[in-house]
């Protein structure tokens, strides 16, 4: 099983009078690269979370767009919360618990501190820095313990998928 824990990609910003707030057209093609970046590596059917917030259910929806072709990739918020300063102890139960592989675009505090939480068993201090867009894979072994697969940055993907 695999989480890949991706940093939303890069919205507009917070003081702009678009409403919802979405991601950057930037941002949105960072996601679109995200996406055919784990379509490449082996995820597809998965289920691709998210906090609810507009840009970062734009960036899930973005990503579950690219797997879904012909996988079957399935959104979803979860009923707890995933928000900045959330207590993500059941996000990270209901990762220790899944059988499918689980794709979650989030916030840069709960991206930060689940990708710690599951290397080390702490949250912080981080483990592992991502920008906006980025992404980090982990595998959940035989032993139950989590291992980095890959991480992967927006400009790394732009070098490789144009």
């Amino acid at each position: 099983m695999r989480a890949c824990i991706t940093r939303h990609a890069e919205a507009v910003p917070r003081d702009s009078a678009e409403s919802p707030r979405l991601l950057t057209d930037k941002g949105r093609k960072d996601a679109e690269r995200l996406g055919h970046f784990l379509k490449n590596n082996g995820i597809g059917k998965a289920r691709v979370m998210h906090n609810g917030r507009s840009w970062v259910q734009d960036n899930a929806e973005t990503l579950a767009g690219v797997l879904a072709k012909g996988n079957g990739a399935v959104i979803c918020t979860p009923s707890y919360s995933l928000n900045a300063g959330a207590d993500i102890e059941p996000f990270m139960a209901d990762l220790n618990a899944a059988t499918d592989d689980i794709v979650a675009a989030l916030p840069d505090d709960v991206a930060h501190r689940a990708a710690t939480g599951l290397i080390t068993g702490r949250q912080t201090p981080y483990a592992v820095s991502m920008s906006n867009g980025d992404a980090v894979c982990l595998e959940r072994g035989d032993d139950g313990e989590w291992r980095i697969v890959w991480l992967v940055t927006t400009r790394q993907l732009q070098d490789l998928l144009g």
